[in-house]
């Protein structure tokens, strides 16, 4: 389980629950049980929630989410565990739109849930 010293913390602006060895059930609940903490971004920034699945070879996935200069804002990659669900919930600048999702051999690819704006925004393999 989680330390429940988490639980204890009022104010975040990045939060990455990843590379773990919970179900997507237990990284769910948790999730929903941090829900009601304080989640704040600057202004002219917005929240964005990537839920990224790993697929049977995940060192070949990477992705990242560049600014409108192309300039990379976050990113994810060095994956190790399998089929594992990696949750990353971020602020970026309002006008960061470019979402880039890579499976460096293109022979499959990880399954990806995007939240921005209230906007959800799927992308399964193969790709």
């Amino acid at each position: 389980p989680l330390p429940t010293e988490i639980f204890q913390l009022k104010n975040l602006s990045q939060l990455e629950v990843s590379e773990n060895l919970f179900s997507e059930e237990e990284v769910n609940n948790t999730m929903f049980a941090l829900d009601g903490l304080s989640f704040s971004c600057n202004d002219g920034e917005t929240t964005v929630e990537i839920s990224l699945t790993t697929d049977n070879y995940p060192s070949e996935t990477s992705w990242k989410i560049e600014a409108v200069d192309g300039n990379p804002i976050v990113s994810g990659d060095s994956y190790t565990l399998e089929n594992i669900v990696h949750f990353k919930r971020v602020c970026i600048p309002l006008d960061a739109c470019t979402f880039t999702l890579i499976d460096e051999y293109k022979d499959g690819g990880p399954s990806v849930e995007i939240t921005r704006l209230g906007k959800v925004y799927q992308i399964d393999g193969p790709f």
